[in-house]
């Protein structure tokens, strides 16, 4: 299908994601992300990135804009085309800037590199028809005007102990003296603990980290919320946190009183959530051996239990024509997509 090259770069732009596949892109882009810090006055920067042709093949692209500064940025070109024998073309762009800006933040301009079908008779018409297409991100940060922070929120479990990190982002136009968090721990909806951080001073552009921990947390799920407060103005930022990975214990395994070989053996397997929320369709499965070859593999019914709540599950063995002998055997608990043995 051929169209007038200007009708068909606009179709080409809303039917391009019918064309796409999912095979292993063909080219590379390098780097695949340039970040610009911008400050008040007209700001002219210019930049580059490569195209590499990894499989050594012959074929064109388009290179267009989007995003929503894309009107402030040039193209040297718009179109390439590649020999089997060129490995590196080079894409050069221009960013200019205006002197103000009036929406502050994060702006993301991307350039895309869409391999299409070969490019038919004159450079005024395509043949469309997509095969694939990567991007090269321009994120340029506006600053807000003041002091401005936002903050990110990150915990480790280091076992016994959480280690707590605010990154604090200086978004601003003006260097933030003191910023220290305060950490909000629930459980539910009940605050169980709060913790302080450290206190730092944030330049502008840069990101600080502040530390906290929390000694002994018992295991389980909380939320959690970190509010920065950074030279009189707040900020906060939210998440979850696991402690422990596994929040059933089990406390004992016993047979019950009057069992003969030959009956049936109830197993007792009593065990404790000891985290605090609510485990669902916990059940233990007793599996037996006797000198590598397996003799039984058994379950318990499925159960809920609460947090701090202990139970017991009962798996049932028929003993009919099993022999007097040794075994060896192991205990597997499995709630969810979580398994202990």
């Amino acid at each position: 299908m051929k169209v007038n090259k200007k009708i068909g770069l606009c179709i080409f732009l809303v039917i391009v994601t019918m064309f796409l596949i999912n095979d292993v892109s063909a080219f590379g882009i390098s780097p695949a992300r340039k970040t610009i810090n911008y400050q008040n006055g007209l700001l002219k920067e210019d930049g580059s990135f490569d195209i590499i042709n990894k499989d050594n093949k012959e074929f064109d692209a388009v290179i267009y804009l989007d995003g929503d500064l894309k009107d402030y940025v040039m193209l040297d070109q718009n179109e390439i085309s590649f020999k089997s024998d060129e490995d590196v073309k080079k894409i050069k762009y221009t960013v200019n800037l205006p002197a103000n800006f009036d929406n502050p933040g994060e702006h993301e301009v991307r350039i895309i590199v869409s391999e299409v079908s070969k490019v038919i008779g004159s450079k005024e018409s395509y043949s469309i028809g997509v095969k694939t297409e990567l991007v090269h991100q321009i994120r340029i940060n506006v600053p807000y005007p003041g002091k401005y922070a936002k903050a990110e929120l990150v915990s480790d479990d280091e076992g016994g102990r959480v280690k707590f990190i605010v990154s604090v982002y200086n978004k601003g136009k003006e260097d933030i003296k003191n910023a220290k968090a305060k950490i909000q721990i629930y459980n539910f909806d009940e605050l169980v603990n709060t913790i302080e951080t450290d206190t730092k001073s944030v330049e502008v552009g840069y990101k600080r980290d502040l530390i906290g921990t929390w000694d002994l947390p018992d295991e389980g799920t909380y939320g959690v919320k970190a509010i920065v407060d950074y030279d009189g103005q707040e900020t906060e930022v939210s998440g979850k946190l696991s402690v422990g990975n596994f929040f059933v214990k089990l406390l004992d395994i016993f047979i019950d009183e009057g069992f003969r070989l030959g009956g049936i053996a109830k197993f007792n397997v009593l065990v404790e959530n000891i985290g605090n929320s609510l485990v669902k369709d916990l059940y233990s499965q007793l599996i037996l051996n006797q000198d590598g070859e397996n003799i039984a593999d058994i379950k318990s019914a499925n159960l809920d239990l609460n947090n701090k709540e202990t139970q017991k599950m009962f798996i049932y063995w028929d003993t009919n024509n099993v022999k007097i002998g040794k075994y060896e055997g192991k205990v597997v608990l499995t709630y969810q997509d979580k398994v202990m043995e």
